[in-house]
């Protein structure tokens, strides 16, 4: 298995579940990539190469760890992007 970045999947998920829940929030693909990447790019990477049981470990460890971080991160480019949808 390729090296792979854990923080994209947590990332994905949560960018996911609080876009559904804030429809104040542009949720077109332009917009969701843009926060995507401004997430990824101010949090540092977690890359794992093991397979499924030992990554869904690791996930699930950085998840906890993280979450405080990812969450103010999402905050944060949810709220650079309001003023600009689609730009």
């Amino acid at each position: 298995m390729k090296a792979h970045n854990i923080m994209e999947d947590i990332v994905e998920e949560y960018l996911k579940e609080i876009i559904s829940a804030d429809n104040k929030v542009c949720n077109c693909e332009l917009c969701h990539d843009k926060m995507f990447a401004e997430i990824l790019s101010n949090i540092p990477a977690k890359y794992v190469t093991s397979e499924t049981g030992a990554m869904y470990a690791v996930i699930e460890q950085v998840r906890v760890e993280q979450s405080s971080v990812i969450l103010k991160e999402l905050v944060k480019a949810m709220k650079n992007l309001k003023p600009h949808p689609k730009a």
